[in-house]
């Protein structure tokens, strides 16, 4: 995390941190997945500036292919306090520019409430919002869209985004979302 830390100091476009981050932790991910799945991994530390809260995610295409919409895994790093929240979660993007800002939140909540009640509940894992730390909008939306989350050490996370991902996969092929 201390990387992180020291790399967001700098603008984004030029960052090595920031190019390694989109293409390294995807691939580590996608390494975790079984062979033949059609889960897609994609990472970002940030589009036009640092996010405030970098992900991984992980999408089934036949659902989403990002984090505008639909459901899929995600990995929310938060530098500070060095815990990554690892949730189920329902894009939050498309519903907050449908919706504005307080109509979007609470639709994602409505949402995910609806979501919690197909998918029942998944060990070791709490009913959403989340709480990633941060305020700006799209963050935000991201707590409000979690349907189940657990906040974990970075250093434990591998494993449990994997477990996740194999969960995901198999509720999407059971036609839940």
């Amino acid at each position: 995390m201390s990387h992180h830390a020291a790399a967001i100091r700098g603008p984004i476009g030029a960052s090595p941190y920031a190019a390694r981050f989109r293409r390294d932790l995807p691939l580590a991910a996608a390494a975790l997945l079984p062979l033949n799945t059609s889960l897609l991994c994609r990472a970002s530390p940030g589009a036009r500036g640092w996010a405030a809260v970098p992900w991984l995610a992980c999408f089934d295409p036949r659902i989403t292919r990002s984090m505008k919409r639909g459901v899929y895994v995600a990995l929310f790093i938060r530098p500070i306090p060095g815990l990554v929240t690892l949730a189920l979660q329902h894009g939050a993007e498309d519903m907050l520019e449908r919706h504005g800002m307080q109509g979007g939140l609470s639709a994602l909540s409505q949402r995910a409430e609806r979501l919690r009640a197909i998918t029942g509940p998944l060990p070791d894992m709490r009913p959403g919002p989340s709480v990633l730390g941060a305020v700006a909008p799209l963050p935000r939306g991201y707590q409000a869209g979690t349907i189940w989350y657990r906040d974990l050490a970075p250093t434990g996370a591998a494993d449990a985004f994997a477990a996740l991902a194999a969960r995901y996969a198999s509720m999407v092929d059971a036609g839940m979302f």
